[in-house]
């Protein structure tokens, strides 16, 4: 098994800790494999809870901003009569932009992954405990994996 660096223990933690709705960071720590102090630390410095507070109402609204300054780029850009081309400093912001959605839409294709395999584990700990214990490995590889 290959082995992680710090910052994919930590992206990790986070991922964890923003998704899951009922996780505690003992568990975050033990899945990560550092210590319940170092996730704390972790939630305090870089204050996650702000972020968790954040991610579950702001998320569609920020992605519709973000697009409607792509918008407005390209409606100034089009309304020019001699000129359709764009400056270098709009150029500039349409690259910021586009890095600013695709990176939001990522960590939603993540966040998502991660509570559909949730709520998976929850109905399979209901059902069948033991074969809970063998997936939540195997749900844990596959998050790292899709981290990389």
């Amino acid at each position: 098994m290959e082995k992680q660096t710090r910052q994919q223990r930590k992206d990790f933690a986070k991922t964890l800790y923003l998704s899951e709705r009922e996780i505690t960071q003992k568990e975050i720590a033990a899945r990560v494999g550092v210590t319940e102090a170092t996730v704390s630390k972790w939630v305090r410095e870089e204050q996650w809870e702000r972020l968790k507070i954040s991610v579950v109402g702001g998320r569609e609204e920020l992605l519709g901003w973000l697009h409607a300054q792509l918008n407005a780029i390209r409606e100034a850009v089009s309304g020019r009569e001699k000129n359709n081309f764009v400056s270098s400093r709009e150029a500039d912001t349409i690259t910021k932009l586009t890095n600013a959605i695709k990176k939001l839409e990522t960590e939603t294709n993540i966040a998502h992954k991660v509570e559909v395999a949730q709520q998976f584990l929850v109905w399979l700990r209901a059902n069948d405990p033991e074969k809970a214990m063998e997936f939540l490995p195997l749900f844990d590889a596959f998050i790292k994996e899709s981290l990389r």
